[in-house]
């Protein structure tokens, strides 16, 4: 059985922020009623993900 190839794929999401916010992440709204629009809590920031794939074809 010979290898015909290979493939290697690997993506980080939400790698890194470039922004002046102060908080931890501007993607995460927690205050959105009409008392408290924009409101930041302090809620915790989107997770950063990574994945590596490998593929190989025979």
């Amino acid at each position: 059985m010979k290898m015909r190839s290979i493939i290697l794929r690997a993506t980080i999401n939400n790698a890194f922020i470039l922004t002046n916010y102060s908080g931890w992440d501007p993607d995460v709204s927690v205050g959105r009623n009409q008392l408290t629009p924009g409101l930041d809590t302090d809620a915790y920031p989107r997770a950063r993900t990574y994945t590596l794939s490998v593929k190989f074809n025979f």
